[in-house]
């Protein structure tokens, strides 16, 4: 987390993490099996008045929920508050986070500034800048932080764990806490922890003088050794040798999409611009066939071995039952694993065309959209998130998976107007404007 506070000032992270969790919450939301409520807009607000039975996705500059929600709420956003009650639990992603009414359930958020002064079920778990857990705070389990700055000084009744820049607490905490700061750790008065202590920090903590309860064991683990200055260059360098290589070879392979498959590649985009959460369900629908068929191709494995073993002994006949199955569903699912890995690789591009024409429109009136320049600046772009410690694996799957359901999207409406004579323009002229898709 350090190293990204060093490159980007506050209002800038606070839009990173805002991003990520976008990213996060399509990639990893499944459809509800009930009723559910799609708000969009510059101020989503649900009044006192508002008493909505099914789950929430919300999404604007601004998020307030006065009211009741009996499901689960998911809202992302420059600014979020939520002061009413939820029976289920709370997804945010936000620059600006506030609560102070009752969630049943927990709380997930990817913040910039998260502020925690109500009821919570659960559990809570932080991965920002800045949490503040407030005295009147009441959370029935665990709290799992990671940030910059923990201020804890509400009630945990599970346990605490908190990696950050620095720490302070002076709640109430029923279970263990473990701790570990890079700068400095605060416990005062009237902090009480019914648990044991394990904390790593540069200074040695005076509990008893701060006024402390602490009725378990108290261990400081020592700091780490720092590693040797020419290993950690090296390193250093490796990782972003690394780094410049998978670009290179993304950029790569995706002037050679836009060489064979142009018109494929623009139905694709197209299909990702106006139906973004379309190419998100078709996306997790197709990793939810290549996890499956990924699973039948070990079973057809397993299978095979012990058909042949099976086969020389008095068992024959099942053993070649087992093996005639396995033979039959070999090519078939690793024909369906390889696909689908080449299909979600060539995915992320379409995000990086997506991001590259956004940025360069900034500056260009009328660019084109899928031109090399788009997809090496989106690519560079998106690459500064991958880096990112755990956020950015979940970037980096949440890209591929909403990319691939745009391809596969678009693929199949390309075959069924591909008939109809439609024009596609030159995709390697700038200034080209995006083609004509008939109304379905």
């Amino acid at each position: 987390m350090r190293h990204v506070d060093k490159i980007m000032n506050r209002r800038s992270r606070k839009y990173l993490y805002a991003v990520v969790a976008a990213l996060l919450w399509v990639a990893t939301a499944i459809m509800p099996a009930q009723a559910a409520d799609f708000l969009k807009g510059d101020h989503v607000h649900l009044t006192s008045l508002h008493r909505i039975d099914g789950d929430v996705y919300a999404a604007g500059e601004k998020v307030t929920v006065d009211g009741s929600i009996d499901g689960d709420l998911l809202a992302v956003g420059g600014s979020v508050t939520c002061t009413g009650e939820i029976t289920g639990s709370e997804i945010i992603g936000a620059g600006e986070f506030s609560h102070t009414g009752r969630v049943d359930g927990s709380i997930r958020m990817i913040c910039g500034e998260a502020e925690i002064e109500g009821y919570v079920g659960r559990s809570i778990l932080f991965m920002g800048n800045i949490l503040k857990v407030r005295q009147a705070a009441i959370i029935r389990k665990d709290v799992n932080a990671y940030g910059s700055r923990v201020d804890l000084a509400g009630t945990v009744m599970g346990n605490v764990e908190i990696k950050a820049t620095r720490i302070k607490i002076s709640g109430q905490i029923d279970g263990d806490v473990e701790l570990e700061a890079e700068e400095s750790i605060d416990i005062h008065a009237p902090a009480v922890i019914r648990g044991n202590l394990t904390y790593s920090g540069a200074e040695e903590l005076d509990l008893e003088a701060a006024g402390v309860t602490v009725l378990g064991e108290v261990t400081r683990l020592e700091p780490k050794d720092e590693v040797d200055a020419d290993a950690q260059e090296a390193e250093a360098l490796t990782n972003t040798v690394l780094r410049f290589s998978r670009l290179f070879a993304a950029f790569l392979f995706g002037l050679i999409l836009i060489w064979l498959c142009p018109t494929y590649l623009q139905e694709a985009f197209t299909q990702l611009r106006r139906r973004f959460m379309v190419s998100v369900a078709t996306g997790l629908l197709a990793g939810g066939v290549m996890v499956m068929s990924a699973l039948v191709l070990l079973v057809a494995i397993v299978l095979s071995v012990v058909g042949l073993i099976m086969s020389s002994g008095d068992q024959a006949a099942g053993g070649a039952v087992l093996l005639i199955f396995s033979t039959l569903m070999l090519p078939i699912t690793s024909f369906a694993v390889v696909s689908g890995g080449v299909l979600f690789y060539a995915g992320k591009l379409l995000p990086a065309f997506l991001v590259g024409y956004g940025l360069i429109r900034i500056f260009k009136h009328q660019p084109s959209q899928l031109g090399k320049w788009q997809l090496l600046i989106g690519l560079a772009f998106m690459s500064g998130f991958f880096a990112i410690p755990v956020v950015g694996l979940l970037f980096y799957l949440a890209a591929g998976i909403i990319g691939a359901g745009a391809i596969i999207l678009g693929i199949k409406n390309r075959r069924r107007n591909g008939s109809k004579g439609i024009t596609v323009p030159d995709l390697s002229q700038p200034g080209t404007p995006p083609p004509l898709i008939p109304k379905e």
